[in-house]
């Protein structure tokens, strides 16, 4: 997560206190703005206009059809330049070539160049994520709905079940319809960002915001034509840089199918393949192929629909309480604030049940990056008699889809289910400030060490050593 940002404890509330980590929700950013900035900030790649000035002669309107005017500038554009005006025409299959079908990355541009100049729309559909460990399908396929509803510049609302995220231009509102809270702050770049990377791969968010995806595109192929939701649509194939997927060592493949009346996105599936590396010193089982399929299908799609700014207005439900934002708090060297759990063999535990050994407390919530689920992986199984990992996850009422996350990862662990009581003193006696934190209490119960992130293993193991004898 972000620390130090507002960012990161407006995310990091909101998935504490309403467990609102899953597929379709937005999600926290474990890097760093910098991190982000420099290793995916968009930029232009030579020979490929991402978006061109001048479109190619005939091409149509796209989501917006003929412009009525200047769209409005977008203070949110994550573009490295500004974005082109909408583009004049009429929906209309694209004349680019004289079969009617454009080169692969001319369609990725006039993509782009639809939905940057965009007014307003509203998308409706469904979405699905299938886990697979070595060609076999590993649980229960994930399925939820969600809509996102758009004007410029800056409004939109995205829903998924239990969370929504409202934003009138100037600012953000996060509510979680489970636990009847919400969280308010001011809509900025840095939460623009997040919210796009939030998803791997190409996203109507990105693509409204003005993200020039190039950069982190290695090769872009047209496949047969299809009908998709009864539209005739082109299929696009993107294949990503090493690295633009989050990992390293993962491949990340989209196809996307375009509308041709409309440039509109009806179906999109990204496919991340990851060969997991066991941590040092693993012996269990570990799959030699993870491969994350996901799938969303749009069912209702608005092109410039007339949508009052008071639509995206926040109004708090009633009996939703607000989130206060956490005080600054500095826990080294006192006593770790006391909380009841449910330990994982089923009984009632303290926090300060556990003095004696060293405590890796943790608190996280999918997505996690895979390096990190690793450490904490390798500190379990490093440590069973010398200290105690308790790990907090906070996606509420998700464990079947918690434990397919460790098993997509190789990386099974113990975890002990959040709640909305833990969440709360995770955010006013921790100050939590973003998602995973990670806190090393030595054995007389006090706290030595706070990070957000979870530290490498090796460091971990020298510090547990350390802890052992409080001073």
């Amino acid at each position: 997560m972000i620390s130090g940002s507002r960012m990161a404890w407006i995310l990091a509330a909101a998935v504490a206190l309403s467990g609102c980590g899953n597929n379709s929700s937005v999600k926290h950013n474990s890097a760093k703005p910098n991190a982000v900035t420099q290793s995916r900030q968009p930029k232009a790649q030579p020979g490929v206009p991402a978006t061109p000035s001048q479109p190619p002669t005939g091409s149509p309107g796209g989501l917006f059809g003929p412009a009525t005017g200047k769209t409005a500038a977008n203070p949110f554009d994550l573009s490295p330049k500004p974005g082109p005006t909408a583009v004049p025409g009429k929906p209309g299959t694209v004349p680019v070539t004289p079969n009617a079908r454009p080169q692969a990355k001319q369609l990725f541009a006039l993509l782009q160049n639809a939905y940057r100049s965009s007014r307003s729309l509203k998308v409706q559909g469904a979405s699905s994520v299938t886990v697979k460990q070595d060609g076999k399908t590993a649980g229960q396929q994930s399925n939820e709905t969600f809509s996102t509803t758009y004007k410029a510049p800056g409004k939109f609302i995205i829903s998924s079940p239990g969370v929504s995220v409202t934003c009138d231009g100037k600012n953000v509102s996060i509510y979680s319809s489970v636990a009847k809270r919400y969280a308010k702050e001011p809509f900025t770049k840095d939460f623009a960002r997040n919210l796009v990377y939030s998803k791997p791969g190409v996203g109507i968010m990105g693509l409204l915001f003005g993200m020039d995806y190039t950069s982190g595109i290695q090769s872009y192929k047209l496949l047969p034509d299809v009908k998709v939701a009864g539209q005739d649509a082109f299929a696009l194939a993107l294949r990503f840089k090493k690295g633009a997927g989050g990992a390293p060592d993962t491949v990340l493949t989209q196809t996307l199918w375009i509308g041709k009346r409309d440039l509109c996105i009806y179906r999109n599936e990204v496919v991340a393949i990851t060969r997991p590396r066991p941590p040092k010193g693993f012996k269990g089982k570990m799959p030699k192929v993870m491969e994350t399929r996901m799938v969303g299908t749009v069912s209702k799609f608005a092109a410039n629909p007339k949508i009052s700014d008071s639509a995206f207005v926040f109004k708090a439900p009633s009996g939703a309480k607000a989130i206060e934002k956490p005080k600054s708090v500095n826990l080294i060297g006192k006593p770790a604030p006391d909380f009841a759990f449910t330990w994982t063999d089923g009984s009632n535990k303290k926090l300060s049940d556990f003095k004696g050994k060293p405590v890796v407390l943790v608190f996280w919530a999918m997505p996690m990056p895979e390096s990190e689920v690793r450490a904490l992986k390798a500190a379990c199984d490093n440590h069973k008699d010398d200290a105690t990992v308790i790990a907090i996850n906070f996606n509420a009422g998700q464990q079947d889809k918690v434990q397919e996350f460790l098993k997509s990862k190789g990386c099974v662990f113990p975890f002990v289910s959040g709640n909305a009581e833990i969440g709360n003193i995770a955010s006013k006696d921790y100050g939590l400030r973003g998602i995973p934190s990670v806190l090393l209490i030595d054995s007389s119960g006090k706290v030595r060490q706070a990070t957000i992130g979870v530290p490498e293993a090796k460091d971990m193991d020298v510090k547990l050593k350390e802890y052992a004898s409080a001073p």
